[in-house]
């Protein structure tokens, strides 16, 4: 969050051949644009990097096709994250291509990446990759899509992992479930968490932004107390008080 602009590349570049051992890479929250990445990509190919991080970055398809061919050059990227920037579908299949080719890879996330259920087959390539030359991505064990700021569907999601293999479930993590912006108007809590906590095992929740006071902090606590699936609740921006906030530490 340093207001980094396209033009401040040059100077990551010089920081990068300065100090060739570093490992970690935090970039988040900035304005680097794709043509900023494209600066970049010579660098971030030859660095030892296992950790990047690009969220918030104003990245667009062409960078996720820069990125991926990235992951496939450099073996020592661990993680990576390009979560709210607008890539799209195409950005994210040329992205999932670089992965599936990467021997370092353990950690990919995609939230908010503005794809939908035509990236799937992407990700199936990723997972279920052979080739002549490389044996299958083995080492990822976390690809992060969550509902939030995607527009994948839930029905399209769940399906298209229950098709997969077991071990490749395991590392799709898709257990997070995002309401926001009113969804919960006029709705009972606990038909809420009846239809979509206790049939959908769902790990994460998050409530944001909808209107949730003390009254209905107390609810969804009696309802997480009768619900073990929950694993992490989220209420920001939203309008509990000490005595709401105290009830959900009991629960």
């Amino acid at each position: 969050e340093c207001n980094l602009q396209e033009e401040d590349c040059g100077a990551i570049t010089e920081l990068m051949c300065m100090f060739p051992l570093l490992t970690g890479l935090n970039l988040s929250s900035n304005h680097l644009g794709t043509l900023g990445i494209a600066q970049l990509e010579n660098s971030l190919i030859r660095s030892r990097l296992e950790f990047l991080i690009l969220d918030d970055n104003d990245l667009d398809s062409e960078a996720g096709s820069i990125l991926g061919r990235v992951l496939q050059e450099n073996q020592h990227i661990r993680q990576l994250n390009v979560s709210g920037n607008c890539i799209g579908n195409d950005g994210v299949g040329d992205l999932l291509k670089g992965a599936q080719e990467s021997q370092s890879l353990q950690f990919l996330e995609l939230n908010r990446t503005g794809i939908d259920a035509g990236v799937l087959d992407a990700v199936v390539m990723c997972l279920l990759h052979r080739s002549t030359r490389r044996a299958q991505n083995e080492s990822l064990q976390s690809l992060t899509i969550s509902m939030h700021g995607n527009e994948i569907g839930r029905v399209a999601l769940e399906a298209f992992v229950q098709c997969l293999p077991d071990d490749c479930q395991d590392c799709l993590e898709c257990d997070s479930f995002v309401v926001e912006n009113g969804v919960l108007s006029r709705r009972d809590y606990s038909v809420f968490f009846q239809q979509y906590t206790e049939e959908n095992c769902i790990g994460n929740l998050d409530i944001i932004k909808e209107g949730v006071d003390d009254e209905g902090a107390s609810e969804i606590a009696l309802l997480l107390k009768e619900n073990q699936d929950v694993q992490a609740l989220r209420l920001s921006w939203n309008s509990v008080g000490d005595e709401g906030t105290a009830a959900l530490a009991g629960a």
